[in-house]
């Protein structure tokens, strides 16, 4: 006897493929999620055990609590910002000074102040003023306190001297605003201009900069390339996304280093690295 298959109708197969479709889809928006709340418990019961406190280059940082998952993550596995500072350690300059605009937890700014001379003027900008008691615990560990200045200020340029900032519990989060969405939590903070900054600290001598202010950096570059002229050494974090939002790109930035005499010499991830002759 012969056997006989049925012959299933087209828009059936059209259905199943679908369905099989959209349940693949959901199964791996579940494995993402699983993976996710792993991780995360993995960090609480580290953090539970351990504290606030992570081992990174022989260091003891204290880190908020609020600190998002993937900072804390990062720096249990040693990754936290690690492109930067493995071109700092390359590329920067021991014997100058260092203007660094976005300290946040303080812990790039400690490898810069245990990387320069220890009688060399370290400058640290942070706009979050709820940072910077942390930031300045972390670059203690370095030492040189009597060479490290600490200021509660946003670089920018405004008329009235003053900028709203986003104020948020990621590292990342904190900007200067551009959302539109009115329950991001903002404050008023002062606003000064790299001009401003080299005429306070460095006046006409050579200084080297290292810059991580979540977008800002390309009105920098825009409107202050000339505060570059005594800069000999760039060390940049550029943010693709930000901007693309501002409707521009990486390019433009690399194009506006160029044109303050800067020489583009090294890229790791999304870190530049520029030189002066």
């Amino acid at each position: 006897m012969t056997n006989v298959v049925p012959i299933m109708p087209a828009y059936w197969h059209k259905h199943l493929r679908v369905k099989d479709h959209h349940s693949m889809k959901v199964s791996r928006w579940m494995l993402k999620k699983i993976d996710y709340l792993r991780r995360k418990l993995k960090q609480g019961l580290r953090d539970f055990v351990m504290g606030p406190y992570y081992v990174l280059e022989g260091q003891c940082f204290l880190v908020p609590k609020s600190a998002p998952v993937g900072a804390r993550r990062g720096l249990s596995q040693c990754r936290y910002e690690a492109p930067e500072r493995r071109l700092l350690r390359k590329f920067l300059p021991t014997d100058m000074p260092v203007i660094e605009l976005g300290g946040s937890y303080g812990i790039v700014s400690n490898v810069i102040r245990r990387h320069i001379s220890p009688d060399q003027l370290h400058v640290i900008i942070e706009a979050n003023a709820d940072l910077l008691p942390i930031c300045a615990h972390n670059v203690f560990l370095a030492g040189s306190f009597e060479t490290v200045e600490f200021m509660n200020v946003a670089i920018g340029y405004s008329c009235d001297g003053y900028l709203q900032f986003e104020v948020s519990n990621s590292h990342h989060g904190n900007k200067i605003s551009t959302s539109k969405i009115e329950d991001v939590p903002t404050r008023m903070v002062k606003a000064m201009s790299l001009s401003d900054l080299t005429k306070k600290y460095v006046c006409k001598s050579e200084y080297s900069l290292v810059c991580d202010i979540e977008g800002a950096e390309l009105e920098m570059l825009r409107r202050d390339g000339g505060a570059l002229k005594k800069c000999k050494c760039l060390i940049l974090e550029t943010h693709p996304s930000v901007f693309s939002e501002m409707g521009s790109s990486v390019e433009e930035v690399m194009d506006l280093i160029a044109a303050a005499g800067l020489k583009i010499v090294a890229r790791d991830q999304d870190v530049l690295v520029a030189l002066r002759d």
